[in-house]
């Protein structure tokens, strides 16, 4: 019963200022992160990124699935249309018009911490007016 007292975990916030580049064990190692903190908090969880200094970084990201909300009813359309364009771009070469051409989807890649924050604050209020 002491865990019902505990806050409930909505929002995680990963300040990439320090990631040049990320690889396949990195993402993998974010993935499991992920499913295991979902698993524990029983919900999923939003996760947000800050301060991402390289464009194929926030590519790799939101390949991985991170970006977007999974519980959102529209992610079947948006995954969808990320694969696709990035499919389409990788035969142009150009990952700058994927990354802007999928930034008005998501709201969980910020430009600083405080962006983030406020972010995950708006989240938490909506859905608790929604529960309401």
């Amino acid at each position: 019963m002491e865990n019902e007292k505990l806050p409930v975990l909505r929002a995680v916030i990963f300040d990439c200022s320090a990631v040049p580049t990320i690889d396949t064990s990195g993402l993998q190692a974010l993935l499991d992160v992920k499913k295991t903190v979902n698993k524990h908090a029983a919900r999923n969880v939003e996760y947000h990124f800050t301060n991402i200094l390289n464009e194929q970084v926030q590519f790799s990201l939101l390949k991985a699935g991170f970006g977007i909300l999974e519980s959102s009813p529209h992610l079947e359309h948006r995954d969808s249309n990320i694969k696709e364009e990035a499919v389409i771009d990788n035969e142009e070469n150009n990952l700058s018009s994927v990354i802007s051409s999928v930034m008005p989807q998501k709201s969980f890649f910020h430009f600083t911490i405080e962006e983030a924050i406020a972010a995950a604050q708006i989240s938490n209020n909506m859905l608790n007016v929604s529960k309401e």
